[in-house]
């Protein structure tokens, strides 16, 4: 079985891979197994879902090809996937940003209060407050950069996801590619690239398919979007957050080449 792997989280290319199979709202996510091409395009019947509490039926992996978008899977998560797959016809896609800017973006975003578990989950590291409560307290943005950080960047260990992907399969010597977002939503030859690494093993997408989707390709951003990748990596930190970042981030920054 050939197949694309697709390895991202929050604010990381989550949405862009949803829209490229044409995800409709009425699935549940935590009951889909299978989109079924009557109701989505013609590559749907290839496209599936997991998060690290899902498991997929082992019919999905008797398909000659699968797209699967896997969220926030940590490097244990992924090795345990890799046992149900042919490694060697499979590529892997991790999907990464510039910490600085994934940060900023996953903070702007929660500012706004749309996601429910952010309004409602006390989290005891914020003195049982809410995402979104703690970051209301803060009195300017610099603090709440450094909320956003240890949440996204401590205590969820998103961006250390990233980097223990590559290493286990850098390690395995399987075909991974580090996917720059900031790159792919702005940069026509990249989207390019990235249509001919995904087409592969009889599966075949248009070019169209995928630069329609991503920001780029679009009149105006998504709703989701907050568009810092359109602004420089450190822009809004000031000295604290700046600091936080370095004495936290910095070495994660160099490892991921950006």
């Amino acid at each position: 079985m050939n197949a694309n792997i697709f390895l991202l989280t929050h604010k990381c290319g989550n949405n862009f891979i949803q829209d490229i199979f044409k995800r409709p709202k009425s699935i549940n996510p935590l009951k889909r197994i299978l989109l079924k091409k009557s109701s989505l395009n013609h590559y749907a019947s290839s496209y599936f879902e997991l998060t690290p509490k899902q498991t997929l039926e082992d019919s999905a992996f008797k398909k000659k090809f699968i797209n699967l978008r896997c969220r926030n899977f940590r490097v244990e998560d992924t090795k345990l996937l890799i046992k149900k797959l042919d490694p060697q016809f499979a590529r892997f896609f991790i999907f990464t940003r510039h910490p600085a800017t994934f940060f900023r973006s996953a903070t702007k975003y929660h500012l706004r209060g749309n996601e429910n578990w952010a309004r409602e989950r006390k989290l005891e590291y914020f003195d049982n407050q809410t995402l979104y409560e703690t970051l209301h307290k803060c009195s300017n943005f610099g603090e709440q950069l450094i909320v956003g950080m240890t949440h996204f960047g401590i205590k969820s260990g998103l961006v250390k996801n990233w980097v223990e992907n590559i290493n286990h399969l850098k390690k395995r010597k399987l075909n991974y590619y580090q996917i720059h977002c900031d790159e792919l939503w702005q940069s026509k030859q990249y989207i390019k690239d990235f249509h001919k690494l995904i087409s592969h093993g009889g599966f075949n997408i248009k070019y169209e398919e995928i630069f329609s989707k991503s920001p780029i390709g679009r009149k105006k951003l998504k709703i989701h979007s907050t568009g810092e990748f359109l602004k420089n990596p450190y822009d809004d930190y000031d000295q604290n957050a700046l600091d936080f970042y370095k004495m936290n981030f910095n070495e994660v920054e160099s490892i991921l080449n950006f």
